[in-house]
């Protein structure tokens, strides 16, 4: 892959996933890194991250 094509589809993921106004996660986003952590064993999971 090039260093252009990934360059692009590393901007495109940013814009999926952050407010383009305000730079800030999105619901998308905080909904999937719920689910990521939540499939983690509790012991592992940091108190507030």
């Amino acid at each position: 892959m090039s260093l252009s094509r990934q360059k692009a589809e590393e901007a495109l993921e940013e814009q999926t996933i952050r407010d383009p106004l305000t730079k800030l996660y999105n619901r998308r986003y905080f909904d999937f890194r719920i689910q990521e952590k939540s499939r983690e064993p509790f012991e592992k999971r940091p108190f507030l991250q």
